[in-house]
């Protein structure tokens, strides 16, 4: 894939990673939520909160960061919506 500097993939309650095109990784835990309520929409706004981070020039673990405080905000809600901002 020419241009592509990185991939992002999240693997649910087990984290995810970050795969740069210098073939480093870079590993995340999931984020710590008291109890889960509905998981759906979870990926999409770590995405979401990443991709925000980015945007900012934020560090990548800034992003990651960014992305993990929406993820837990939709992960300690049923619907997968956000209503608040991080």
């Amino acid at each position: 894939l020419s241009g592509v500097e990185m991939v992002v993939i999240t693997y649910g309650k087990k984290g995810g990673g970050i795969f740069l095109r210098n073939g480093h990784i870079i590993k995340f835990d999931a984020p710590e939520v008291k109890k889960v309520i509905d998981t759906t929409g979870a990926g999409d706004s770590f995405a979401l909160g990443f991709v925000l981070g980015i945007l900012d020039n934020k560090t990548l673990d800034d992003a990651v960061i960014n992305g993990k405080k929406l993820a837990k905000k939709v992960l300690a809600q049923k619907g997968g919506l956000i209503f608040t901002y991080l």
